[in-house]
């Protein structure tokens, strides 16, 4: 009878060790540690991957960049619905393999650097000067108020694919 340990048998603990020794790592190819991957065991589920990703891909058609609106445990939920064992881990190698990969946002808009922006200091300074040789009185206003101003950043990510 085998030994258990954590609920494995010696033979799996003994192949796994094995493993490590010989340097095959969970990075490799499933088939190197004798498992087949989904494409060998479902083949057309990339078929099927790719008519998700045409109701489920977006973009920008000024430069052509493409992304995928739905999360990958929603491409997976649709996956399983049309009979295909494919989890999110699994969506997202994948994804990869068809040159998806996941890229955040960057603000677009550089700040510019105003020629004139002195300008208004100065003519409020020259404004303070003439009230104050008129002896009229003079009005400090704080105006310090912050305003989000343009294409604001979004601190999520998405799985993108550079436009062919």
């Amino acid at each position: 009878m085998t030994e258990h340990v954590f609920g494995w048998g010696r033979e799996a603990v003994e192949t796994g060790l094995g493993e490590l020794r010989s340097g095959i790592t969970c990075e490799d190819n499933f088939s190197a540690r004798g498992r087949k991957g989904i494409e060998e065991l479902q083949p057309d589920i990339l078929v099927k991957l790719e008519q998700l990703l045409t109701n489920n891909v977006a973009g920008n058609p000024m430069s052509e960049e493409k992304w995928v609106r739905g999360s990958l445990c929603h491409l997976s939920r649709q996956l399983k619905e049309a009979g295909y064992e494919a989890g999110r881990d699994t969506v997202a190698r994948l994804l990869r393999g068809m040159g998806f990969s996941r890229k955040s946002n960057k603000r677009r808009q550089p700040r510019p650097k105003c020629p004139t922006r002195n300008e208004q200091f100065e003519y409020i300074a020259s404004q303070r000067k003439r009230f104050a040789t008129a002896e009229l009185p003079q009005i400090s206003v704080d105006t310090k108020k912050k305003e989000l101003i343009g294409p604001f950043r979004n601190k999520g990510q998405i799985w993108c694919k550079e436009a062919e």
